[in-house]
């Protein structure tokens, strides 16, 4: 039994973390969205910070911040030179590809810099998913409703790594597993 107890110390604080957050949800997403959930942003975020460093979390929140960046950046240099270009290959305008190459080349080159300045890659890449995942909830990636959003279950997720780590290791703790 107590190999049992042992091992289902984790499930246990990330199924009652889960519990809280859907909850939790439930009461604050109406008022960004009627009938809206964004539980699944929360669920994304809370993987950035699982059993990470507090500046790690703090990095990945920028992060957010700088891929809905990124992400209207996509858009915007891919409809303005898509106006000018007007060429298609296959089903997608070639600005498209150009926008997407030319964001991501340089997220990732300032990568290389990050001992200059609070950088996350997996922050910033979740940020632009999230960015885009807004638009299948019909929400526009350049509405700053999104971005309040991404920041505001963005939290939820640090909250919920945050809860999940000390939960965890305090119950670990007193039932001496190692």
């Amino acid at each position: 039994m107590g190999k049992f107890i042992k091992t289902s110390v984790t499930p246990l604080v990330v199924g009652l973390i889960a519990t809280t957050l859907v909850f939790t949800d439930s009461l604050i997403a109406p008022f960004f969205m009627a009938g809206a959930s964004f539980t699944w942003m929360a669920f994304i975020n809370w993987t950035v910070f699982f059993r990470s460093s507090f500046i790690d979390r703090v990095k990945a929140i920028i992060g957010y911040i700088i891929g809905y960046l990124s992400a209207n950046a996509i858009v915007l240099i891919g409809t303005n030179l898509g106006n000018v270009m007007r060429l298609k290959l296959i089903n997608i305008s070639v600005a498209s590809i150009i926008a997407v190459f030319l964001i991501n080349f340089f997220v990732m080159y300032f990568d290389k810099f990050k001992k200059l300045f609070m950088y996350s890659i997996s922050g910033i890449f979740v940020g632009m998913a999230l960015t885009f995942s807004g638009a299948g909830v019909s929400l526009q990636v350049n509405d700053p409703k999104l971005l309040l959003i991404i920041i505001v279950y963005g939290v939820f997720g640090l909250l919920c790594g945050i809860g999940t780590n000390f939960f965890v290791d305090k119950i670990n703790k007193k039932i001496k597993v190692k």
